[in-house]
């Protein structure tokens, strides 16, 4: 344990991976009381923003004869649009990674860059036809609509964004149609009714075949990890500002879901965000996004010696700073963990958000952290908060031939093994 810890003038200047160093050498002597957050040796892996969502895909998959694995990432695509609405919507700016023998795909749609009004049902409807399904996204979106009563009621973070804007909301006579019973606003886990989702993309959906991620605005791009010298890192936002000190830090936080799903050897990653608009999409209970707002965040490492698969697959929503928190991750040895529980281990450690303005101060999980940390972190001489769950961060790793997803316990994630 290290008894001498820079100042904070100097801290400035070590910069963020000498920081993370410096944590790392305390060893955490110390359990955490949690639940087991990966599957093990399942043909079947899932996982969502909540448990009510794995229970609702699972009631209207049934319904399904003989799916692709595509087809069945698509549906559970879908019912986020009834689950977080101010942020999977069909404006939300989507990210989609798979995986599958040796092979693997990266493609993005925003609404500035790609040029899209829709990019979130745009892209998964142009992903459909690349992945040949055998069900259209409207026919997924008609299953939607005739089994509403298996839909998964309003998330919380809908819930409070609602409750937080209800005074400029309630002048919409659209919302209250949708969110209102009376004067009562509707609570968590309550839903709204909407069955013409099909109708409406009907008219609004229209594409082509998806074209190659490489002809597309957004591709992944390398970042030079010295620590990792045989493992190849790509990650879909500029690693550059985190290497250098200080860095910009966002002025508020960027609200985002994960779903992912690994079927028969086959691995499928959504990712959706948006800075949402005061304002419903027309004919619909979802939010409206702003035109220019950030992906979500990306990174993969590919083996040197089989550079066409990845070893881990790491991204994170929410919070103030997502990027941080995956190049923190990078700062330790993730691709040298052997087992599923020291992997899971490292992912659950506590984390620590640096944001650079004034007043510049670090953001700590202390309610995860080992004495000997907590000392540490005391002895820096910076402004400090406690904070509870940094950011999300979902996870996906190969052992050997076995590939596990990792979902994060600070988050009341849905985990299905099967």
């Amino acid at each position: 344990m290290y008894s001498l810890l820079p100042s904070y003038a100097l801290l400035l200047s070590l910069g963020c991976s000498s920081f993370v160093e410096l944590i790392d050498k305390t060893s955490p002597n110390f359990e955490l009381s949690r639940k087991k957050n990966y599957c093990s040796k399942t043909s079947f892996q899932l996982i969502t923003d909540s448990p009510s969502l794995n229970d609702a895909y699972n009631k209207i998959s049934s319904a399904l004869s003989r799916p692709k694995p595509f087809d069945r990432f698509a549906l559970l695509a879908l019912l986020h649009l009834y689950y977080s609405p101010h942020v999977a919507s069909p404006t939300s700016n989507f990210v989609f990674f798979s995986a599958k023998k040796g092979k693997w795909r990266y493609m993005a749609f925003d609404r500035h860059s790609s040029k899209l009004k829709y990019p979130f049902l745009v892209g998964l409807d142009s992903l459909s036809k690349l992945y040949k399904s055998r069900y259209r996204l409207t026919t997924l979106a008609a299953l939607i609509d005739r089994h509403h009563s298996s839909l998964p009621g309003l998330s919380e973070q809908s819930t409070l964004f609602i409750q937080k804007n209800k005074d400029k909301l309630n002048k919409s006579q659209h919302f209250k149609h949708f969110y209102k019973k009376g004067d009562y606003l509707l609570q968590s886990k309550e839903s709204f009714k909407f069955q013409r989702l099909s109708a409406w993309m009907k008219k609004r959906i229209k594409t082509k075949k998806a074209r190659p991620h490489k002809k597309r605005p957004h591709a992944l791009m390398p970042y030079k990890n010295e620590r990792i010298k045989k493992f190849n890192t790509q990650c879909n936002f500029d690693m550059k500002p985190y290497q250098n000190h200080p860095f910009p830090s966002p002025k508020s936080p960027l609200p985002g879901v994960q779903f992912m799903i690994e079927y028969r050897n086959e691995l499928f990653i959504g990712l959706l965000s948006q800075g949402p608009h005061l304002k419903l999409i027309s004919k619909t209970p979802f939010f409206e996004g702003k035109e220019k707002s950030p992906l979500p965040h990306l990174c993969a490492l590919f083996s040197k010696a089989k550079p066409k698969r990845p070893e881990v697959i790491l991204s994170s929503t929410d919070g103030l700073d997502p990027g941080q928190h995956l190049y923190n991750l990078l700062q330790h040895p993730i691709e040298q963990k052997k087992t599923p529980q020291e992997f899971d281990d490292l992912l659950s450690s506590p984390r620590h958000l640096f944001l650079y303005r004034h007043p510049s101060r670090l953001l700590f999980e202390s309610d995860r952290a080992s004495k000997g940390e907590l000392e540490n972190i005391l002895s820096l001489g910076l402004p400090i908060f406690h904070s509870m769950g940094l950011s999300q961060v979902v996870a996906v790793k190969t052992f050997d031939k076995e590939r596990l997803l990792f979902a994060d316990d600070r988050h009341p994630m849905g985990l299905s093994c099967r």
